[in-house]
């Protein structure tokens, strides 16, 4: 009859009338899961462990802050992380012949660039990169430039072994095929996977950027704006011309 008639708290292992909602004994609220049918000594919580379940009933707010701070300094650690990782020099072809599309050729200027930087900052050439692209706008001494680039970075390849390409050819391809033609990104692909087999020999353990970098979403702009100025402004001259015509 007793069985029926109590049950025991949880919290405090107090007998309790059946049916009650709240303890007797220490005034806990009882629910379907708060009551111990069989008095099993487990179920027994201590007055400190009573205490501190009440002090987070009583704080919600202030737990709750304290794990969004922690759960924020997760993110910030985490971004942190992303925002120090050194990548490869390398250049997916996809990435490179994406990037010369939508920027009308454009970036094979900065292409140029980075690579003379390449010979200044790693194999210590003396030169100038930003003179040495401006001069690629300049007739007859493109040739140049842009054959010497190639060729340095073609002894610097031959030297770790790795099969190479033609400076000459490459050159040649690119100064009188066209510049911005599709002649000149076969050549920047052709050139770049060399290159790319280079940094996979010095940079081996080093992750290969798949997303646009800063300055390369710069000459994206500028590529994308050169497309607009052409589909609005340029072509519809052309074929008002060329009606005329």
């Amino acid at each position: 009859m007793e069985d029926k008639d109590f049950n025991y708290c949880m919290y405090c292992g107090e007998k309790v009338s059946a049916g009650v909602t709240r303890c007797e004994h220490c005034g806990e609220w009882l629910g379907d899961n708060s009551v111990s049918r069989n008095h099993i000594p487990n179920n027994y919580v201590s007055q400190e462990r009573l205490n501190n379940n009440n002090m987070e009933l009583e704080n919600p707010i202030k737990k709750e802050v304290i794990d969004t701070k922690s759960l924020k300094n997760t993110k910030n650690d985490s971004s942190d992380n992303k925002k120090n990782i050194e990548y490869s020099n390398a250049i997916p072809i996809r990435r490179l012949f994406l990037l010369l599309f939508l920027t009308m050729g454009l970036y094979g200027f900065y292409w140029f660039y980075k690579n003379s930087c390449y010979l200044r900052d790693d194999l210590g050439h003396d030169n100038s990169p930003g003179l040495r692209t401006i001069l690629l706008l300049i007739p007859i001494l493109n040739i140049f430039v842009f054959y010497d680039l190639l060729s340095k970075i073609n002894n610097n390849i031959e030297k770790e072994g790795i099969e190479s390409y033609s400076p000459s050819l490459n050159t040649l391809i690119m100064i009188f095929l066209g510049p911005i033609s599709i002649f000149s990104f076969w050549v920047f692909i052709n050139v770049q996977e060399v290159i790319n087999e280079l940094w996979r020999f010095k940079q081996p353990n080093l992750p290969v950027r798949r997303t646009f970098s800063g300055s390369e979403r710069i000459v994206l702009f500028f590529g994308i704006l050169l497309w607009v100025i052409y589909i609005f402004i340029i072509f519809p001259m052309l074929m008002v011309i060329s009606g005329s015509v």
